[in-house]
């Protein structure tokens, strides 16, 4: 298996995709709903499979910004697909995308209808809600890639996929490669409503893809831009970004 995709709230229905080698051949494999697999012929097999799928289906990593998406891909094809799924229509507010109000179970549906919708349903969400309402730059999305997270930022005019990081939930921080600078302080005043914190950082989120974030009690706001690091940090301390930026502690 090269890739596998499942997503849900495909128009209201199951979408279920394989990209695999067989017989020496590349073939993906399709359902949608409760329909028949589909298996499609995508000619020799190659060492670099995404060109050889994209060509053929360009819509395989497309998927509507309201649907519940679980991809699981070789490592080695991780970041390329991270960069090239790319979620269109409406981005909706986590609210809204959180409720699963889309469609209630109707009348006439049988067994696999039910279990199809309930599936969905446990997807959303799949993580802690507090990971889609912390950011006010950052748009609430129900993609995962290998188990991670991801919500979507607009950068230099394409939705881009930002990583966060599944383990952390006080407060839920972006998931990056390598640490650039950090600042933080938490103190516990005795109760939850008198703890406190703050975190900022800088860091790589791909290769030539850098976010900076300040996390604070109730939300949170970041900053994402591509080039170098340095390139970064130094648009990041110019733009006034942080409040404490001096107190960045800078990673050698």
């Amino acid at each position: 298996m090269l890739l596998d995709i499942r997503a849900w709230r495909m128009y209201d229905r199951r979408l279920a995709r394989t990209l695999h080698r067989r017989l020496g051949r590349l073939e993906l494999l399709t359902r949608r709903g409760k329909g028949p697999t589909e298996r499609l012929d995508l000619g020799s097999d190659t060492e670099d499979p995404l060109p050889a799928a994209l060509a053929r289906v360009p819509d395989l990593l497309t998927f509507p910004a309201e649907a519940a998406v679980e991809i699981t891909c070789l490592a080695e094809l991780e970041e390329r697909v991270v960069e090239l799924v790319e979620p269109f229509g409406e981005l909706q507010d986590a609210w809204a995308l959180l409720a699963d109000e889309h469609l209630l179970p109707q009348d006439d549906w049988d067994e696999e209808d039910l279990a199809d919708h309930a599936a969905g349903c446990d997807r959303v969400p799949p993580h802690d809600e507090r990971l889609y309402v912390r950011y006010d730059d950052l748009a609430p999305l129900l993609i995962s890639i290998n188990g991670i997270p991801y919500l979507a930022a607009q950068v230099t005019d394409r939705r881009t996929l930002i990583p966060m990081d599944p383990g952390e939930d006080s407060p839920p921080l972006p998931l990056v490669r390598r640490e650039h600078a950090t600042y933080g302080y938490d103190w516990d005043g005795g109760s939850p409503a008198s703890n406190s914190s703050w975190w900022e950082g800088v860091g790589e989120v791909r290769p030539g893809l850098h976010i900076a974030w300040a996390a604070y009690d109730e939300g949170g706001y970041v900053m994402i831009g591509r080039g170098t690091a340095e390139e970064f940090m130094t648009e990041v301390r110019n733009s006034g970004f942080f409040a404490e930026s001096q107190g960045l502690d800078e990673e050698e």
